[in-house]
C-alpha cells in the first residue's frame, strides 16, 4: 500500500509519541507499504519547534535525516499545482449573526 504520511504521523512515528494510534503504527512499520512525506511537513514540523507548539530532544537535522533515510519524499513540483491557477475556487464567509 502506498502511504502519504501527515506531518504529525511523522513526528509521532520518529520520536516514538503515544499519540499515534497502535494501527498507525502498525501501517507505517509494515516494510510492505510504501510511505512519503510531503516537503511541507519539513517546514510544519520545524514551524511547531519555532513557535514552541514541540520540543525535540535531538536536532532538527538529525531528526529530518532520519526521516529522509525511512520515508520516500514526495516529489511536489510546479506542474502539480500550476492548473490551480485557473481554477475558480468560491470561499465562505462566517455569518456575524
Amino acid at each position: 500500500m502506498r502511504i502519504l504520511l501527515d506531518t504529525h504521523a511523522v513526528l509521532w512515528f520518529m520520536l516514538d509519541d503515544s499519540k499515534l494510534s497502535r494501527a498507525a503504527f502498525n501501517l507505517i512499520s509494515d516494510s510492505q507499504n510504501e510511505c512519503f512525506v510531503s516537503p511541507a511537513s519539513h517546514w510544519e514540523i520545524a514551524i511547531k519547534i519555532s513557535i514552541g507548539k514541540y520540543r525535540l530532544k535531538d536536532n532538527f537535522e538529525d531528526l529530518w535525516l532520519d526521516v529522509v533515510s525511512q520515508f520516500s519524499m514526495l516529489a511536489i513540483e510546479p506542474r502539480h499545482t500550476a492548473h490551480y491557477c485557473c481554477c475558480h475556487f468560491t470561499t465562505r464567509t462566517r455569518s456575524t449573526a
